[in-house]
């Protein structure tokens, strides 16, 4: 478990070993699907932001440097991405709960700032959440923070008061067509970069189509994965990989494939 608090504490070098200590201690795929361009392409496609809060208090956070947005977005409709948005979800919480916006920015230093090969502590949770394996963000009124995975958390339960947070709630408001509760029961899956990434864009729903090429005659078209956990026949196909390839639409510009077998 990392305590990512005492990270501020310390000097850079050390700060950079704590990170360096997570990533010896996380999945080669996983860590190479964070630095995906399709999958960075997905994360930072823009919106407007969050329903949950006013256009005021956003504008006072990004004052406040709690928020950043897409300075390029002068019409301010599609300003931030959505891992900014996954954020101002989070920030919202700790609003509710009283926690000041100077003790907040920390943690969010903290969260974001700590950078090594694309690889950042909040985007590390997000990712980890939306493949199965849940983060929960612990936050204390004091600003101390630390994260933990869901089925530590539950076996520990920590003493104290601290606001905790868990991430796939969050995730299943940002993802409208998420699948997030949903079991694909994808074989050896953490074995290979191609079915970690089909796994994302299908617990995240973060797609407009996906054409699966059962072979070169029978091609299956869906719009949201709601429609393939119903269609047992299909998953079964994508569970035990035997199709030829996925054509996965990202947006108007962008798709990506899957190599099946």
């Amino acid at each position: 478990m990392l305590d990512i608090n005492k990270l501020k504490e310390l000097t850079p070098s050390i700060q950079n070993n704590a990170i360096v200590d997570v990533l010896d201690s996380t999945n080669i795929n996983i860590l190479n699907l964070s630095k995906n361009k399709i999958i960075n392409k997905s994360l930072n496609l823009k919106s407007k932001g969050s329903d949950n809060v006013s256009s005021r208090v956003i504008n006072n956070w990004i004052e406040k440097g709690v928020v950043q947005i897409d300075k390029n977005d002068s019409a301010k409709n599609n300003r931030f991405n959505k891992v900014e948005s996954i954020w101002m979800e989070v920030l919202i919480e700790l609003r509710e709960y009283g926690l000041p916006l100077k003790i907040i920015k920390r943690v969010r230093e903290v969260l974001f700032n700590i950078v090594i090969n694309d690889f950042y502590l909040f985007k590390y949770c997000i990712i980890h959440s939306i493949i199965g394996d849940e983060k929960i963000l612990m936050v204390q009124k004091d600003g101390y923070t630390k994260f933990e995975s869901k089925v530590t958390y539950q076996k520990q339960l920590p003493n104290g008061s601290h606001i905790h947070i868990p991430f796939t709630q969050i995730l299943a408001y940002c993802f409208p067509k998420n699948t997030l509760y949903f079991d694909y029961k994808i074989k050896d899956v953490y074995s290979d970069i191609e079915k970690l990434k089909l796994l994302f864009f299908l617990r995240t729903g973060s797609f407009i189509y996906m054409k699966i090429f059962v072979n070169d005659s029978d091609v299956r078209y869906i719009e949201e994965p709601s429609s393939l956990v119903k269609n047992k026949p299909l998953l079964k196909i994508i569970r035990n990989w035997e199709f030829s390839k996925i054509q996965i639409g990202i947006d108007d510009n962008t798709d990506t494939f899957i190599k099946g077998c």
